[in-house]
């Protein structure tokens, strides 16, 4: 539940927060996934500690039975959210493509797909974006990343794994969304990337 201008509900499994968070509350929409770490502050109610993220998929109920399971380390997930590591073998050898368009995003997939030989991930601009929105509605990322992996074919390492499933993931957040008024992730991340700089 969002209490607008004054913080979240947030569930995890069997257990409920209540986070005072004004600026979660103008971010999080009912049925959102949040990935962070809170804190208790007395009386039940809790604040997010820095390096949080709003999840750009919503979890299906699969996924939210098993939360407490895919707890992320703290320090971890604080520098990934701000790309950088603290050895140099953990620092990725992949660029994260960020596009401006679906079409852009397309054309990266398609270009990189030709250059390996991979025609299976050729695709219509259409094609990925029915795709994209079929697993959207259904709340399954899952769905998604299988049916690319499945495209994708045998790999020879870790690396291309992530450069794929990186090429995969700037599609589906530069699709447009329906139910978020034809905004894409990207352009929903700037509008809050804008506001916590007032």
């Amino acid at each position: 539940m969002v209490r607008p201008g004054k913080g979240v509900y947030l569930e995890l499994e069997d257990e409920e927060f209540e986070v005072d968070s004004r600026i979660l509350s103008n971010v999080l929409y009912k049925g959102d996934a949040l990935c962070a770490h809170i804190m208790p502050v007395g009386l039940g109610r809790w604040l997010v500690c820095p390096g949080w993220l709003v999840w750009p998929t919503r979890l299906g109920p699969g996924i939210r039975s098993r939360l407490k399971k895919l707890q992320l380390d703290p320090i971890k997930l604080e520098r990934f959210l701000q790309q950088r590591a603290s050895t140099a073998e953990e620092r990725p050898k992949i660029d994260y493509p960020r596009d401006n368009t679906l079409e852009e995003a397309v054309v990266r997939m398609t270009e990189a797909a030709q250059v390996e030989g991979k025609k299976s991930l050729v695709h219509s601009i259409e094609e990925w974006k029915a795709l994209v929105l079929a697993c959207m509605e259904g709340n399954d990322l899952s769905k998604f990343i299988k049916k690319v992996m499945r495209w994708v074919g045998i790999v020879s390492s870790l690396d291309d794994v992530n450069k794929w499933l990186a090429l995969a993931m700037n599609i589906w957040n530069a699709t447009p969304q329906p139910d978020r008024g034809g905004k894409t992730a990207y352009e929903m991340g700037r509008q809050f990337d804008n506001r916590a700089g007032e």
